[in-house]
């Protein structure tokens, strides 16, 4: 006679073991990088974009636009300034 536990867990075990695979895979699709935002400031991201010179432009919950020549050189911080 089947138990319910031999039924159920190596199904769970498929989940589990494609859930990992998959999960493994998108951490190398993805990068993330930790930028240094000016000190005393507070962002609260609205939106980011690039500019077609490599500039990044973010946008704040506040109205500022700040922009960053080089946000992802790793000898220098991120050199972030006040657009408007």
């Amino acid at each position: 006679m089947v138990t319910l536990k031999q039924t159920v867990m190596p199904v769970i075990l498929v989940i589990v073991s494609t859930f990992m695979t998959l999960m493994a895979q998108e951490m190398q699709a993805y990068e993330l990088k930790e930028l240094v935002i000016p000190e005393g400031q507070s962002f609260e991201v609205g939106g980011i974009a690039f500019l077609n010179s490599g500039r990044m432009v973010v946008s704040t919950r506040r109205g500022q636009v700040w922009i960053s020549k080089s946000p992802f050189r790793r000898d220098k911080p991120t050199d972030f300034s006040l657009f408007c």
